[in-house]
């Protein structure tokens, strides 16, 4: 799907980088959530017919297998959709289990526990809400431990698993949220701004352990850079207990221990003059 967004997207992104402004960059969030669905308006899709399934075969009519939905507030919804074997197969090659017992009272209370942690950032919640039409529970391998996921050609749907009755279990399925919804925000604005020159690049990514493409790595901070700006600002709110309060702490910790490993992206190959203008963004952002 050719994105062809209206050229005041890049300008209101070149300047949000410039600035100290939340990471999130809610005000191009908007703009970009709704030209996509101008686009997908020629494929026969609205907010309101939109599922995973249904954008897979690209038909808006086909039935959906729905658990449950959530309001999210100004009339944007999200699905609790299971997927028929048909589009479940290519993503459980890929490793991905689907939860077989979604329990919908235990599950549900912890989403809507995390969607409140994340209104307590008025600005982010409204960019995630851009985001969250669809979402897809998945099976965990084992306590204390999440698995998410996000497909760059399903533009508004998202795949995590709900840890249920564990420790800070709504944090953590709050992060999920947050990190696979801004996947797709930047895939959206790299559309718009590419960030990327030479995409066969490989650079160490400190939470893959590994080389990945120069891309994956900018993705990679990009998130966990708003994820800790999202926990500095709910450090602020008063609304934790005292054991989330260390959860968050250490959890800021960790990522800016991580991101100081990719900090020198700003002079790294492979990324345009708006890509390291970007990573200096997140940099000041994290304080490095």
């Amino acid at each position: 799907m050719r994105k062809s967004l209206p050229t005041c997207i890049p300008d209101i992104l070149r300047a949000a980088f410039s600035q100290s402004t939340e990471p999130w960059f809610s005000g191009a969030s908007r703009l970009m959530a709704t030209v996509i669905w101008e686009e997908m308006a020629n494929e026969g899709f609205t907010p309101a017919n939109y599922g995973t399934h249904r954008w897979l075969k690209k038909d808006p009519t086909t039935n959906r297998i729905l658990f449950a939905r959530l309001d999210l507030g100004n009339s944007f919804e999200c699905l609790i959709e299971s997927l028929p074997r048909s589009s479940r197969a290519p993503y459980e090659e890929g490793g991905l289990v689907f939860s077989k017992c979604f329990s919908t009272d235990a599950d549900l209370d912890v989403l809507q526990s995390a969607l409140s942690l994340i209104a307590s950032v008025p600005s982010l919640y409204a960019t995630v809400a851009q985001y969250l039409r669809a979402l897809h529970i998945l099976e965990s391998p084992g306590v204390d431990y999440d698995v998410s996921h996000s497909d760059p050609g399903v533009p508004f749907s998202i795949f995590a698993s709900v840890p249920l009755f564990e420790r800070k279990g709504r944090l953590r399925l709050a992060e999920s949220i947050i990190h696979e919804c801004m996947h797709l925000q930047l895939t959206m604005a790299e559309e718009v701004l590419p960030l990327v020159e030479a995409p066969e690049v490989r650079l160490f990514s400190p939470w893959r352990q590994t080389l990945r493409p120069v891309t994956g790595v900018l993705h990679g901070f990009y998130v966990f850079a708003v994820v800790h700006e999202f926990f500095r600002d709910l450090s602020l709110t008063g609304s934790l207990t005292s054991d989330e309060s260390v959860f968050v702490s250490e959890r800021c910790r960790q990522i800016r221990d991580e991101a100081a490993q990719v900090g020198f992206l700003a002079s790294a190959e492979g990324l345009t003059d708006n890509g390291r203008s970007l990573v200096r963004h997140l940099n000041r952002c994290l304080d490095l």
